[in-house]
C-alpha cells in the first residue's frame, strides 16, 4: 500500500497529527475559565467566517500550486467556514441509506471522477502575545480527508470527519500576516467506514481556531469521580499529562486542581496541588486526588455539575494557563441485568439524532443543539446516542449541563460492504483510531455513559480489538455494540427493529444476564411510527430491557423554496443524485425546523415519568407511580379537573406528594360530589406540571397527564320526536327523487344509486355524492418495498386503488309520513380493462433473497455454503462479499438450481440455529416466479333513510366477493363537501393528529380547527391529519351552517383540501394541487400505521381486515345554532 495516496491509505490516519486529548481551551485566570466563554480568552482565536474557495470536480483539476503565499485566489469564490460546498451549491449532496455514493471496486481506492474537492485559502495574523508560545490550529470536522498547509508549508493531514484534527503551527508561523491552505476530498478510504444512514456531504463543517499554550502546558488530562459503597460520597481523581514541546527545562512548575460550585465559588474545600520539574521535549504524569464528602451527584435527572479547574505556574508564581472542565460525580455499572447509575437502576428513554439542519446540513449551531436538547428534555428523553459519529464537542457540554445520557458511538460504519472491514486486519489501525481517540476526548463528560463501536457494520476481529481498548482504558463505562449480537466483548446486548414477539424472546433468552437495550426501533418515517406503547409495556415488564431509542430525532431535509417563495425540503433524488434512497433520510419525530411531528407527543406521552391508575376514581382515589429514577415527584404540581360534554364540573390544583423514585403511592383528589347519572360521559383529567423553572423548562410545563373516564352511568339517549317533524314531501323526475322536510332537502339519483345533493335553506353541501372507500395515500410505512408487510404493494396488486362502483339493484320506498329509505347494491370492484401489477415480480423476490443471504452469511459462512453447491470454480475470484453473493444467485438461477440454493441455504442456517430470514421463508414455501393477489372484489348494500327531522342515516354492509385479500387500509364514507366548510370542530382524540397504534397521547376533548390546520405536512405527502376515537364532528361555514356526522360507536375523520389521489402522487407538499371543496373521510374502520418503513408492521388488531363489516352514521345538516351534542343525545 506504499504507493498509494495518503487518502487512499487505511495505514495512514493522520500525518503530523498531535495525540487526541479533552476538549480544552487555555484562559489566562481563573475568573474567565470559570465563565466559559472562549472568546473573552487571549489565547483563543476563532477562524470562523469567509473564505477564499475553490471548487474542483476531480482532485485532478484542484489548482497546482495553491499553496504557495503568493498563489493568485483573487477569482475565487469566497464559502463561509464552517459549511458543507455541496449545500451552497458546489456539486451535488448525495443520499444513500446503506449504499456507497461511490464505486467500491477498487476499495481502499476511490473514484477519481466522482471525488469532489475542495481547496481552501485564509490569511490571519496571530496576537503579538502569543510570540513565546506553542500555536495548535484544530479542525474540530472536516469530510473526509484534508491536507493543511502554512505559508506554502505542509503542515499535516488527517481523517475520520467527526473527530478533531490538532496540529501544531508554531514553526511554520510568521510575523504578519500567514496564508493558510487546506485541501479537502469528498472521497477517501475513511469513506469505506463513514456509509452512515445520511446526506454525503463535504467540507469544513466545524469550527477551526487556534490556541495558543506555553512550551510548558497541560496536555491532556483525566478525570475519575469513584462513588463510596453507599453511593453517599465521591473521590475526585485527577490524572495530567504535562507536557515540555520546547527544549529547555522547567524547574519548580506548579499544577494545581481546584473544584467549583455552579454558582463558581470554591466547592468542599477540594484543593490539590503539585510541584515538579520538566525535562525538555518530554511528557510527566501526574494524579491529583482526594475525597469529596457529600458531594452532589450528577444524573440526567439531577444534573448537579461542578467546574474543575486547571492552573499552571512558572517557578515565580506566575500563571502560565488556566484549563476548565465540567465534572459529574457518578458511576455506571452493569450487573445482573441493569444499567446502574450511581447504584439506581436507570431506563434509557432515548432517541436517535444526527447533526442536521436544513439550511446548512451537517455544519450546525450551539442555538439548535440548545434546541434540540429543550425539545427533547420537555418530551421526557433522557438519552441520546449519537448516531452515528462523535458529535461537536459542545453537544457534550450542554448534555452534561441540562442532563442526558449519551451513547456516544465511533464514526465506524460500512453498510454496503457490512463485515469487510471489521474482519481485515489492514483496517485494524482505522478502527483502533476512531475508538480510541472518540474515548480520549470524551472521557471527562458524566453524560457520556456508554460507549458504541459503531454502527452496522457486522463484526469480526478489531471489534474485538477495540472493545479490548475501551474496557483497558475505560473500565468505568460498558461497551456496546448492536451488529455483534451477543460477543463476549459486549457489556450491553442490543437489536434494531424487532417485532414485539422477538422483543419478548431477546429479553428471556436462557442463561442470558446481559442489560438488553433497543439501539433502535420505532422508525419515525412520515406518518409514523406505531406501537410505542405496546413496546414499552414489554420494556416495563421485562427487567433486563433497559431502554430504547427511538430511530430518529429529525427528518433530514434540506431546505429549498419554490420561485413564489414556498419553503420544501429536499430529500435524496432531488438534486438529480442517483441512485438514492430517496426520503428514508426524514425519520425524524421533529421537522427539519424542529416543529414537532404527532409522533413527537406520542414519545413524551409513552416516556413520561409519572404513570396514574384508578382506585376509586368516583372518590378521587388514585394510584401514582414514579417513573424516574432519581428525583421524587415533590418537584411538581398537581392540576385536575372533571369534564363532561366540554365543560368543566370541577377543577383544583394540588401538591404532589413526594412520592420517591421508582415507588407508588394513593392520593386522594378533592372532589365533591358527582351525579349518579349523566347525559354525556364524564371524565376526570389529571395533569403533572413543573413547580418551578427548570433550565429546560419554565414552571406550569406539563411533565405527564392521564384520563380516566369516571364510572357514571349514562342516561339514555332521547328519541327523536318525528311525530313533530313536517311531512315528508317526494319528487320525482325520472331517475331523481327529491325528498323534503322542512329545511333540509336531499336528492338521490336511482340511477346511480346515490345521494347526489343535500342541502340546508338552499345551501348546497356536498360538491360529489358520498362514496364508500377502502383506498388512502399510502404512508411511508405502507410503502416499504421489503419485510413481511409490504402494504401499498399488496393494496395496489389487489387494485384497491383502482376500485369502481357498479350497481345492480336500487330499492326505494317511503317508511312513514316522516321518512323515506334507498336501498342500494352493488359491487366495488376493480374493472376488467384494468391490468394489475403482480405483487412481486421474480427479480424482486431473488434480490430480497440476495440481500437476505448478504445480511445472515458473513464470509465465512457464504464460503462453506458455496463450497456445498459445488460452485466455487464458477464465482469471480477476490471479490468482496456483496459481489459474491450476488454471483451465487446469478450463477444458480442460470443453472435453474435456486430451488437447491434455497433449501441448501435453510439448511445452512438450521445447522447454525439461526432462525430463517422471512425472504427465505417465501420463496421456500412460493418459489421464485410473479406473485398476483386477487382481483378485489366486495359486495356493498348500503341503505340511505332520510327524516324529515334532517337525519341522514347512512348503512353500509359490506362483503367480500373473493378471498385472499390483503388487509384494508380504511373502511368509510369519503364525501366531497362544497367550499366554505372551513370550520372544524369534533369531540374525540385530539388535538393533533391520531390513528389506533398512536393515540396514547391525543386526548380526549372537545377541538376546534380550520380544515388547513388539520393537514400535516409532512416531507412526502402521505395519509394524515385523521383523528381517533371521535364521538361526532361537524364542518361550517362561516355563518355557522353545514354538516354533522355522529355514530354510535367512535370512529375516525379527516379533512382536507387535497385529494387522496394527489396525495398518493406528489413527491413534496408544494406540488400538491389545492382544491377548494374539503374532502372529507368519515371511518368506521381505519388501519393503523405500523413502523414497516423499517420494522414491522401493524399488529392485527390494528389492520382492518378484508372481511365483512357492517357500519352506520348518521349526518344531519347543520343550523347555525343546532348544537352537535344535542345530535348525539339523540337516537333515531
Amino acid at each position: 500500500m506504499t504507493s498509494l495516496n495518503d487518502w487512499e491509505n487505511p495505514a495512514v490516519q493522520g500525518i503530523h497529527r498531535e495525540p487526541m486529548h479533552a476538549t480544552l481551551l487555555p484562559y489566562s485566570d481563573v475568573a474567565d475559565a470559570l465563565r466559559n466563554e472562549r472568546e473573552r480568552s487571549p489565547y483563543f482565536l476563532l477562524l470562523n467566517g469567509s473564505w477564499k474557495f475553490h471548487f474542483s470536480p476531480t482532485p485532478e483539476d484542484a489548482p497546482a500550486g495553491f499553496e504557495a503565499p503568493d498563489f493568485d485566489d483573487s477569482a475565487w469564490d469566497t464559502l463561509p467556514v464552517p459549511s458543507n460546498w455541496q449545500v451552497l451549491g458546489y456539486g451535488i449532496p448525495r443520499y444513500l441509506a446503506s449504499s456507497y455514493a461511490f464505486d467500491t471496486s477498487a476499495c481502499p481506492k476511490v473514484p477519481h471522477d466522482t471525488n469532489e474537492t475542495g481547496s481552501y485559502r485564509l490569511t490571519f495574523s496571530v496576537p503579538e502575545t502569543w510570540r513565546e508560545r506553542q500555536v495548535f490550529l484544530v479542525f474540530e470536522g472536516v469530510d473526509s480527508a484534508f491536507y493543511v498547509y502554512l505559508n506554502g508549508k505542509m503542515v499535516g493531514f488527517s481523517k475520520d470527519s467527526r473527530l478533531p484534527a490538532e496540529f501544531n503551527i508554531t514553526p511554520y508561523l510568521k510575523e504578519g500576516e500567514n496564508v493558510l491552505a487546506v485541501r479537502v476530498f469528498r472521497w477517501s478510504d475513511g469513506s469505506y467506514l463513514e456509509d452512515q444512514d445520511m446526506w454525503f456531504l463535504s467540507g469544513i463543517f466545524r469550527d477551526v481556531y487556534l490556541i495558543a499554550r506555553p512550551p510548558a502546558h497541560i496536555r491532556d488530562f483525566v478525570i475519575h469521580t469513584p462513588l463510596t459503597d453507599d453511593y453517599r460520597h465521591a473521590r475526585l481523581e485527577v490524572t495530567l499529562f504535562l507536557k515540555n514541546q520546547s527544549a529547555r527545562s522547567f524547574q519548580g512548575l506548579t499544577l494545581e486542581a481546584a473544584l467549583y460550585d455552579p454558582a463558581g465559588n470554591p466547592a468542599h474545600g477540594w484543593v490539590r496541588s503539585a510541584t515538579f520539574d520538566l525535562l525538555g521535549e518530554s511528557e510527566e504524569t501526574f494524579v491529583l486526588s482526594d475525597d469529596v464528602p457529600d458531594a452532589a451527584l450528577w444524573t440526567a435527572e439531577t444534573p448537579n455539575l461542578y467546574t474543575l479547574i486547571l492552573s499552571l505556574r512558572d517557578a515565580h508564581g506566575n500563571l502560565l494557563e488556566v484549563l476548565r472542565h465540567p465534572v459529574g460525580f457518578r458511576t455506571v455499572e452493569v450487573h445482573d441485568g441493569k444499567i446502574f447509575v450511581n447504584g439506581s437502576p436507570i431506563i434509557l428513554r432515548g432517541v436517535n439524532r444526527h447533526e442536521h439542519l436544513p439550511q446548512s446540513g451537517h455544519a450546525i449551531t450551539v442555538e439548535s443543539m440548545i434546541q434540540d436538547i429543550l425539545l427533547m428534555k420537555q418530551a421526557n428523553i433522557n438519552a441520546v446516542r449519537t448516531s452515528h459519529y462523535p458529535n461537536d464537542p459542545r453537544w457534550y457540554d450542554l448534555c452534561d449541563q441540562y442532563g442526558l445520557y449519551l451513547i456516544d458511538e465511533a464514526n465506524i460504519e460500512s453498510h454496503g460492504l457490512w463485515d469487510r472491514f471489521a474482519k481485515d486486519p489492514a483496517w485494524r489501525t482505522a478502527f483502533l483510531e476512531r475508538g480510541s481517540r472518540m474515548v480520549i476526548r470524551d472521557r471527562n463528560h458524566p453524560s457520556v455513559i456508554i460507549w458504541s463501536m459503531g454502527n452496522e457494520s457486522g463484526y469480526g476481529e478489531n471489534h474485538a480489538a477495540l472493545a479490548e481498548w475501551m474496557h483497558t482504558h475505560d473500565p468505568t463505562r460498558p461497551v456496546h455494540y448492536e451488529s455483534a449480537r451477543n460477543e463476549p466483548y459486549l457489556d450491553i446486548l442490543s437489536a434494531m427493529y424487532p417485532r414485539l414477539d422477538q422483543l419478548v424472546e431477546y429479553a428471556t433468552a436462557p442463561g442470558e444476564t446481559r442489560p438488553f437495550v433497543l439501539c433502535e426501533y420505532a422508525h419515525a418515517m412520515g406518518n409514523s411510527p406505531g406501537n410505542l406503547k405496546d413496546y414499552w409495556d414489554i420494556i416495563e415488564t421485562y427487567p433486563r430491557l433497559c431502554g430504547a431509542f427511538v430511530w430518529d430525532w429529525v427528518d433530514q431535509g434540506l431546505e429549498r423554496t419554490t420561485p413564489d417563495g414556498r419553503r420544501w425540503y429536499a430529500y435524496g433524488g432531488d438534486f438529480g443524485d442517483s441512485p438514492s434512497d430517496f426520503s428514508f433520510c426524514c425519520n425524524g419525530i421533529v421537522f427539519p425546523d424542529r416543529t414537532p411531528h404527532p409522533a413527537y407527543w406520542e414519545v413524551k406521552k409513552v416516556y413520561e415519568p409519572v404513570r396514574v391508575e384508578a382506585v376509586d376514581a368516583l372518590q378521587g382515589r388514585l394510584s401514582l407511580r414514579n417513573r424516574y429514577a432519581f428525583r421524587d415527584l415533590s418537584h411538581l404540581t398537581l392540576r385536575w379537573q372533571v369534564t363532561s360534554a366540554g365543560e368543566v364540573w370541577q377543577s383544583g390544583e394540588m401538591p404532589v406528594p413526594p412520592v420517591s423514585a421508582g415507588e407508588s403511592r394513593e392520593i386522594v383528589l378533592p372532589l365533591e360530589s358527582l351525579p349518579d347519572e349523566s347525559k354525556h360521559e364524564v371524565i376526570l383529567e389529571v395533569s403533572f406540571r413543573l413547580k418551578e423553572d427548570e433550565p429546560w423548562a419554565p414552571a406550569g410545563h406539563e411533565v405527564a397527564w392521564e384520563q380516566i373516564v369516571l364510572p357514571i352511568p349514562r342516561t339514555a339517549p332521547l328519541p327523536v320526536p318525528l311525530e313533530k317533524m313536517p311531512a315528508l314531501t317526494v319528487k320525482e323526475d325520472g331517475a331523481q327523487v327529491t325528498l323534503n322536510g322542512g329545511a333540509v332537502t336531499a336528492c338521490f339519483d336511482r340511477a346511480a344509486g346515490k345521494l347526489v345533493s343535500l342541502q340546508i335553506e338552499g345551501r348546497e353541501l356536498l360538491a360529489q355524492a358520498p362514496k364508500v372507500q377502502i383506498w388512502r395515500a399510502p404512508t411511508e410505512n405502507d410503502l416499504n418495498t421489503w419485510g413481511d408487510e409490504r402494504a401499498a404493494l399488496r393494496w395496489r396488486a389487489a387494485g384497491y386503488d383502482q376500485l369502481e362502483e357498479s350497481v345492480s339493484q336500487v330499492l326505494f320506498r317511503a317508511l312513514s309520513p316522516y321518512s323515506a329509505r334507498m336501498v342500494v347494491h352493488s359491487r366495488l370492484a376493480v374493472p376488467n380493462h384494468i391490468t394489475l401489477p403482480p405483487f412481486e415480480t421474480a427479480e424482486q423476490r431473488l434480490r430480497l433473497f440476495q440481500n437476505g443471504l448478504n445480511v445472515y452469511f458473513d464470509d465465512a459462512a457464504l464460503d462453506a455454503l458455496i463450497a456445498r453447491l459445488g460452485v466455487k470454480d464458477d464465482l469471480p475470484k477476490k471479490v468482496e462479499k456483496t459481489a459474491r453473493t450476488q454471483a451465487l444467485v446469478q450463477v444458480m438461477a442460470q443453472s435453474g438450481r435456486i430451488a437447491d440454493l434455497l433449501e441448501t441455504a435453510r439448511a445452512f442456517l438450521l445447522e447454525r440455529g439461526q432462525s430463517l430470514p422471512y425472504d427465505v421463508q417465501e420463496l421456500l414455501s412460493r418459489g421464485v416466479s410473479d406473485i398476483y393477489l386477487p382481483r378485489a372484489a366486495f359486495d356493498l348494500t348500503t341503505t340511505y333513510t332520510f327524516y324529515t327531522s334532517g337525519d341522514l342515516l347512512i348503512e353500509v354492509d359490506f362483503v367480500p366477493a373473493v378471498s385472499g385479500l390483503p388487509f384494508l387500509p380504511r373502511l368509510g364514507i369519503e364525501a366531497v363537501l362544497q367550499p366554505g366548510m372551513e370550520r372544524v370542530q369534533w369531540y374525540g382524540r385530539g388535538p393533533h393528529e391520531a390513528y389506533s397504534d398512536r393515540q396514547e397521547s391525543a386526548r380526549v376533548g372537545v377541538y376546534q380547527m380550520h380544515v388547513d390546520d388539520l393537514f400535516v405536512p409532512y416531507v412526502v405527502p402521505q395519509e394524515n391529519g385523521t383523528r381517533s376515537e371521535v364521538r361526532w364532528v361537524c364542518l361550517r361555514d362561516e355563518a355557522g351552517n353545514g354538516l354533522g356526522v355522529c355514530a354510535e360507536a367512535p370512529f375516525f375523520f379527516s379533512a382536507h383540501h387535497y385529494t387522496v389521489e394527489d396525495l398518493a402522487q406528489a413527491r413534496h407538499p408544494h406540488e400538491l394541487t389545492r382544491v377548494p371543496e374539503v374532502i372529507l373521510h368519515v371511518d368506521p374502520f381505519h388501519s393503523g400505521l405500523g413502523s414497516a418503513s423499517c420494522g414491522p408492521g401493524r399488529l392485527e388488531r390494528d389492520q382492518v381486515k378484508a372481511e365483512e363489516h357492517y357500519f352506520r352514521l348518521r349526518l344531519r345538516p347543520l343550523m347555525a345554532d343546532d348544537s352537535p351534542w344535542a345530535l348525539s343525545r339523540q337516537r333515531l
